[in-house]
């Protein structure tokens, strides 16, 4: 049986396929991979919801194309942003949404990394000011924020259209993980459609850190901010970290039959992520204690880090 379809699929499925298309043209037209020519058009249309300069925000952020090509992808963004406004969710959350990396199965497995619907976004957002529990000079951090769609429902339920608001808001109170730099890099640019000011979008993104926010200490969130943060938003990465001989040979592509024996498919490289799983899983067992013993769950590991945070807070 197929796997359900989310409503966000069908609302930007148009955005989707006008997106995959235009990418495609610019990796056959300038030999751009398919990633890059995919994040420099939606930088581009961040940048007319925004208002930024686009050439600029390269030179400052990324530093990757000739300014000829950024020309040409700028004026062909024009027709996805078009497209964009006609759907009935806010641009900056399907900016976020149009960012996503592509998770295979085992990148999953080992990452925990799942996407969080816009809905679910909307909701903690709510929650989140609702009693005025976080308000615009509040410090929020979202230690596992993949390409930002937490950060940026709660931007809007936070600053509504407010401009002013918005850009003292993402200078001051937004701080951001993740364990990849293409999620950051989505993130940045869903949150910059907010605002038309790059020294405030450079002074946001040095709050930001791409690693592994489980294993940093105490010593490295002070750092990050000496005052601590108000509030700590997050759907966070669940699975138990571990890989399969299934997942392993699933994931490189290789095929074979029930009850065949995995043994003639299993070499080095299998091994060694069995042992790098193994590492990490003791450091985590040795960081948070509720994990018990066995095969740490990423969730209770996350669980354990945000009660961290509030209790700095307290």
């Amino acid at each position: 049986m197929a796997a359900p379809r989310p409503l966000e699929h069908d609302l930007t499925k148009e955005a989707e396929d006008l997106l995959a298309r235009f990418s495609g043209e610019y990796v056959i037209k300038y030999s751009l991979n398919r990633f890059e020519a995919r994040m420099l058009l939606l930088e581009a249309v961040s940048s007319r919801f925004g208002g930024f300069d686009y050439l600029e925000y390269q030179n400052e952020f990324n530093k990757s194309c000739e300014k000829h090509i950024l020309a040409d992808i700028l004026n062909k963004s024009e027709k996805l942003v078009s497209l964009i406004a006609t759907i009935p969710i806010p641009p900056q959350i399907i900016l976020s949404i149009l960012s996503r990396e592509n998770l295979i199965e085992n990148d999953r497995k080992l990452t925990g990394a799942y996407h969080t619907d816009f809905r679910l976004a909307k909701r903690i957002a709510n929650q989140c000011i609702s009693n005025n529990k976080v308000n615009p000079t509040s410090k929020v951090i979202d230690p596992a924020c993949g390409t930002g769609i937490l950060l940026v429902a709660l931007t809007i339920e936070i600053c509504g259209k407010d401009r002013n608001i918005a850009n003292s808001w993402l200078q001051n109170s937004i701080y951001a993980c993740d364990l990849s730099s293409n999620s950051l890099r989505g993130a940045l640019l869903s949150l910059a459609a907010f605002t038309n000011d790059l020294c405030i979008l450079k002074i946001m993104r040095g709050h930001w850190f791409c690693g592994d926010s489980l294993i940093q200490n105490d010593l490295f969130w002070n750092n990050l901010n000496k005052d601590g943060f108000d509030a700590v938003i997050g759907n966070p990465p669940w699975e138990k970290i571990k890989i399969t001989k299934h997942e392993f040979l699933k994931s490189s592509g290789i095929k074979r039959h029930y009850g065949q024996s995995t043994e003639a498919f299993i070499g080095d490289e299998f091994r060694e992520k069995q042992n790098a799983i193994a590492k990490y899983n003791k450091k985590l067992l040795t960081r948070y204690p509720s994990l018990g013993f066995g095969e740490p769950d990423l969730y209770i590991a996350f669980t354990e880090l945000f009660s961290g945070f509030v209790e700095r807070v307290e």
